[in-house]
């Protein structure tokens, strides 16, 4: 007997597709990882006035000219209770900022699964889709997509709160999860089923490291030197020094990158030894390997 295949399947995407902003509903909410979220720059091109964080690591951002909502919860399954705790609040201030003409950008550590968790949240609360067809929108959006079981199951007890009855059970997600292609049985079949189209994920940690904490920390903050380097420029002022106007913006970024790379480790050491610090990697904020099918 053959295994159906399933609508969905989690994806292995590659960095480019990871740190891209994903508009989910057009010049309004969208998703991303990390990477995605330091982009000042695009997020002042996009418009984009409120912000999502969800991650210890983000408890301290904040961007001239948004607004934030945050929250520590970290990506395990068993943080299903915690996450059940704050959709409520998460939702109604996607629903908020939306309502009052902004743009909301959603982002965890990987853009992958508590991010998607929240938006799928506010899709079911306040756009009225059962949570097939908005989990459908965000994966067809984002192939990356895909929260972990915990939260799954927390965003299907609150669909069956909502409707009373919900359009994914627990036991199916975990089928399209686990899924890898091929037959269930021995059974012999003139055509057995074709691999996935694309490869399929394993994820193996959603947290940042202490580098990419500090890779992070230097990009914003880079990012926001060359902001006042373009005000600078537009005000002519005369009392600044001429010196910081033979600056390149390259220079400008790097001595950036140098002063809050500094900075963050300053304020490491009191918590991190030095083995911490000299074994912190810099990898990708979602780490998947690829399954063979």
């Amino acid at each position: 007997m053959q295994l159906d295949i399933p609508p969905f399947y989690p994806v292995a995407t590659d960095i480019s597709e990871r740190n891209e902003i994903t508009e989910i509903i057009p010049q309004a909410l969208y998703l991303t990882n990390w990477r995605g979220a330091a982009d000042i720059q695009q997020l002042r091109l996009l418009g984009v006035t409120h912000v999502v964080a969800v991650g210890e690591e983000f408890l301290e951002d904040e961007l001239p000219g948004i607004t934030h909502w945050k929250n520590d919860i970290t990506d395990e399954a068993e943080k299903a209770s915690e996450m059940q705790g704050i959709l409520e609040a998460a939702s109604s201030f996607v629903h908020s900022a939306l309502e009052g003409g902004g743009r909301v950008l959603v982002h965890c550590a990987a853009g992958a699964s508590r991010s998607a968790t929240v938006v799928l949240a506010y899709l079911m609360t306040h756009k009225e889709m059962n949570l097939l067809e908005g989990f459908g929108l965000l994966h067809r959006k984002r192939p990356a997509s895909w929260p972990n079981e915990g939260f799954m199951a927390v965003l299907i007890a609150l669909e069956a709160s909502l409707r009373g009855a919900s359009t994914i059970s627990c036991d199916e997600y975990q089928r399209w999860t686990d899924w890898e292609g091929g037959e269930e049985e021995a059974e012999p079949s003139p055509e057995p089923l074709p691999p996935p189209s694309r490869p399929m994920l394993k994820r193996e940690n959603t947290t940042l490291t202490l580098t990419e904490r500090c890779e992070r920390e230097q990009e914003i903050e880079g990012q926001k030197r060359l902001e006042a380097l373009a005000l600078d420029d537009d005000d002519a002022l005369p009392q600044k020094p001429p010196m910081r106007r033979g600056l390149s913006r390259a220079d400008l970024a790097r001595q950036a990158s140098e002063d809050s790379m500094a900075a963050r480790l300053s304020r490491g050491k009191s918590s991190l030894s030095s083995a911490d610090i000299q074994d912190a990697e810099v990898v990708d904020s979602l780490r998947f390997s690829v399954r063979s099918p």
